[in-house]
């Protein structure tokens, strides 16, 4: 049911009801990924709004339910910040994406067929393309990568948790992507995972995206500490 907090965004086909609230949460997300946001950041409810018309309510919400993925924090009668995320919890978001994700990943195994694989074959080409252009579009790629993997998934539960690790996650991988791998590493480790995925055993493709993610977790957790 569409509701107060709802807007109507209308595309060439279909109108899409988009939340305000997820409005209020992609602004952030893209704030802080261009740097327009600091860690310790005072985020005020108030400048949100005004800024983006949007009513305090559907703001309100968003920031708490990004206080509640960790990205902010509320501190009681002095406000909302940024959060300065630690190594640890950085791990703890790589490993969480790499169980959940890896686990979904099983479906995909079980009923992917040709096309399927030519999909993801035809996404890591983008890559290269991409890649030779400045690589700008690396993250909007692998994103499309991982989302046919998801294609066959319908745990509600699951894909709305790793929905919320993914922004985490995101910012962490935007903010240091260029620094964690080489061009060959970044269309190795996605053709890895296709590979696997041909062999069609289940176990054997979890576990290496499992490891995808979990390596991504260390690195970057290694280069926030040196930052600290």
């Amino acid at each position: 049911m569409r509701t107060m907090n709802d807007k109507i965004y209308k595309t060439d086909q279909n109108p899409k009801i988009v939340s305000l609230k997820n409005i209020v949460i992609n602004h952030i997300y893209k704030a802080i990924v261009e740097k327009k946001y600091k860690p310790k950041q005072h985020i005020k409810e108030t400048v949100l709004s005004d800024s983006l018309s949007i009513s305090r309510a559907p703001v309100r919400e968003a920031l708490l339910q990004l206080v509640g993925m960790g990205i902010l924090t509320k501190v009681d009668r002095v406000g909302i910040f940024l959060n300065d995320i630690t190594p640890a919890q950085i791990l703890d978001t790589y490993h969480t994406k790499g169980l959940i994700e890896g686990y979904l990943s099983n479906d995909f195994t079980r009923y992917c067929d040709k096309n399927d694989i030519e999909a993801l074959e035809h996404i890591i080409y983008e890559m290269k393309q991409d890649i030779s252009n400045g690589g700008e579009n690396q993250i909007d790629i692998g994103t499309k990568f991982h989302k046919t993997i998801l294609k066959y998934s319908y745990n509600k539960v699951l894909l709305n948790t790793l929905k919320q690790v993914n922004i985490k996650s995101k910012i962490l991988f935007s903010q240091n992507w260029s620094k964690l791998y080489s061009t060959k590493d970044i269309i190795d480790r996605h053709q890895k995972i296709v590979d696997i995925i041909k062999t069609k055993q289940s176990k054997a493709v979890e576990r290496v995206i499992r490891e995808h993610y979990i390596n991504t977790g260390k690195k970057i957790a290694i280069i926030k500490g040196k930052k600290s």
